[in-house]
């Protein structure tokens, strides 16, 4: 080789170099953009996380993420894929998923296996995790997944609205407001909005308790899930 020609290697390995670090930053800025549009549009009583903030528990603090394997307050979530992957077919389908649980089954180490399924697959990339909507923020809720659809769906993936009650701290009363709202709120976005998935996971005991008018509502979009983690019955069919 002579020496031009391992000059000209060198600049050329050098120029790689440099749009290899370029397209980092370039991805980089792309991520804080997202984080900041995010930070001013979402609302009180919602937390929004991307696939790595999921990974680092801040939508459920007790998640653990370690060699590409994500545990649940120990749990293995091997166990909930096949049922998840169900369940994902259908929330594809329907664009809402409304998950009924039986005593035995730890409804959240279900939501957490379910968002990440969703998440591995590419099918959201953003989830927003409700504590509630109630009058307060509602129209706020409202402007955030119409906003949201139209300004980041196609540029980082669909937004799953994400409803996973604690039970202890929540009445039933709140429950029926926040289901009532989701539901309400993304049915009266503009007929062309790209409309975000939303999964709803709750245990049985409490669905039984919810308004008839609500429990009918919610009867197209249901899915018993039963101690063996058998996909009971799907009244959506």
């Amino acid at each position: 080789m002579s020496p031009y020609e391992g000059e000209k290697r060198e600049e050329e390995k050098k120029a790689f170099e440099a749009l290899i670090k370029l397209n980092e930053l370039s991805i980089r800025a792309k991520e804080l953009e997202v984080k900041l549009y995010l930070c001013k549009r979402t609302p009180k009583g919602i937390t929004t996380a991307d696939i790595k903030e999921f990974t680092e528990g801040l939508i459920y603090p007790d998640v653990e993420y370690e060699d590409g394997k994500l545990k649940f307050k120990n749990i293995e979530l091997d166990e909930f894929k096949e049922i998840a992957d169900k369940i994902r077919e259908k929330l594809l389908q329907k664009g809402i998923a409304v998950v009924v649980t039986s005593q035995d089954v730890d409804k959240s180490a279900l939501a957490v296996a379910m968002v990440w399924e969703l998440f591995l697959n590419a099918d959201i990339g953003i989830v927003a995790r409700v504590d509630f909507v109630n009058e307060e923020n509602y129209s706020r809720f409202v402007r955030f997944i119409t906003n949201y659809g139209d300004d980041l769906s196609n540029y980082i993936g669909k937004l799953l609205v994400l409803y996973d009650p604690n039970i202890k701290m929540k009445k039933i009363d709140d429950i029926e407001i926040t289901i009532y709202n989701i539901i309400d709120g993304v049915n009266s976005m503009y007929h062309d909005a790209p409309k975000p998935l939303v999964l709803i996971v709750i245990p049985e005991k409490v669905y039984n308790k919810l308004d008839e008018k609500l429990r009918n509502v919610l009867e197209a979009y249901r899915f018993d899930v039963q101690q063996n983690l058998n996909l009971h019955s799907d009244r959506g069919e």
